[in-house]
């Protein structure tokens, strides 16, 4: 049929949308008095069923509206007495749903498929507008979370908004707010269920941009975000990477790339074998064996002597690696080349090295770094000294690595 509907035509479908309509407000009264006795086991406030209950009576009033207001406006397949419409429109809008109620759960245009497989949808929307959206939905209300667009999927592998573009720069779903402290697009999920997710064969999964803010903000009970395995060490990939990448290697290590390139220039932020980020504080005496603080005077030659060093004198308990001074006080002169070295506690014997030499009857000192002991067990932040002739000495630490 084109043009308009012949009167008798609209006539007909008039009477019918009357007669529905009184035939919901009938529904209404009868879902009201159901809905106001609490059903076994479900809290009356927060009932699943009433809230479907009102939201499908929401969406019958908001189509039946759309039946009267479009029926007249082009080219349609009318189902009148559902207010259920398939076919095109060359005007604005091929439907709109408008729902005045100020109840909760009211919709403009609701939508319903029971179909398990297949790409069935409750609601379809497309448009060939260079400007235009395939659906579009808009809340007026001022307080609760009212959102514009809600979707939801009981399906394994459904979705509850699904959104496709074909063009260049187009977008499958697009969310803007220019309310303060609104959000464009929001995702929740409970359980382990992901509220957002973005992925792409060929280019960014998800993308963030800001004007004049933050591009993307994360926040998390657990973390505020995971950097999943990529790879192994992105310098022996043959890849393209551009400036500003970061690059979770499958050991653990975690890279920057500072340079784009194929592979581009990276640098290593972090890492299993890496000891951290340095903290400089304020110096802090850890042994003095003249007073035994810390450890006590060797009373032999190829003395190994075991020091804490985490979780003492201000040093937080798990860091990787110490720096500071150690000071050889009087040492005997036996003869020979006496010698200091320091280690870490994991290991049994000491490594054929030395941080200082320590002439006889001179007393001397030098800087060090050590890495401590890992592992939780009974070596974990600990380090070791070795001294070839007995002697005196301090330790003054300068920092940590975290």
């Amino acid at each position: 049929m084109s043009g308009k509907i012949q009167s008798d035509q609209l006539e007909g479908l008039t009477a019918q949308l009357a007669a529905q309509q009184k035939q919901i407000a009938r529904l209404e009264a009868q879902l009201e008095q159901v809905v106001e006795r609490p059903e076994p086991g479900l809290n009356q406030t927060t009932s699943r069923r009433r809230m479907l209950r009102r939201a499908a009576l929401g969406a019958a009033a908001g189509v039946t509206a759309l039946s009267a207001a479009t029926v007249l406006t082009g080219p349609q397949s009318a189902q009148a007495a559902q207010g259920v419409f398939t076919g095109s429109f060359s005007g604005d809008s091929a439907v709109t749903g408008q729902n005045t109620s100020a109840s909760n759960f009211s919709n403009g245009v609701f939508g319903f498929t029971t179909a398990t497989s297949g790409f069935t949808r409750g609601v379809f929307g497309r448009t060939e507008s260079a400007g235009g959206y395939g659906v579009q939905g808009f809340n007026a209300g001022t307080t609760g979370t009212a959102p514009g667009v809600f979707g939801s999927s009981a399906s394994p592998d459904g979705s509850g908004v699904y959104g496709l573009s074909d063009g260049k720069f187009g977008r499958g779903v697009q969310g803007d707010c220019t309310g303060d402290d609104g959000i464009g697009v929001r995702g929740n999920g409970t359980k382990t269920a992901i509220g957002v997710a973005g992925f792409s064969q060929d280019f960014y999964g998800l993308y963030g941009d800001s004007v004049t803010s933050i591009g993307g903000y994360f926040g998390g009970g657990q973390a505020n975000i995971v950097f999943a395995s990529v790879g192994a060490d992105p310098r022996t990939i043959s890849k393209f990477h551009a400036t500003g990448e970061l690059y979770h290697q499958n050991d653990g290590s975690l890279w920057y790339c500072v340079a784009g390139g194929q592979p581009g220039t990276w640098r290593k932020v972090n890492g299993p074998t890496s000891s951290g980020a340095m903290h400089v504080i304020d110096p802090v005496r850890l042994v003095d064996t003249r007073i035994a603080k810390g450890a006590s005077k060797p009373v032999a030659d190829n003395t190994t002597l075991s020091i804490q060093a985490g979780g003492v004198a201000g040093i937080p308990a798990g860091v990787t690696a110490i720096f500071g001074a150690i000071g050889i006080i009087n040492p005997s002169n036996p003869g020979g080349v006496p010698f200091a070295t320091l280690f870490s506690a994991n290991l049994n014997t000491p490594p054929v090295t030395a941080n200082l030499v320590y002439p006889g009857g001179i007393s001397t000192s030098t800087t060090f770094a050590v890495n401590l002991g890992t592992g939780g067990g009974a070596t974990s932040n600990k380090f070791k000294v070795f001294l070839r002739r007995i002697t005196d000495f301090t330790i003054d630490i300068q920092g940590y690595y975290l």
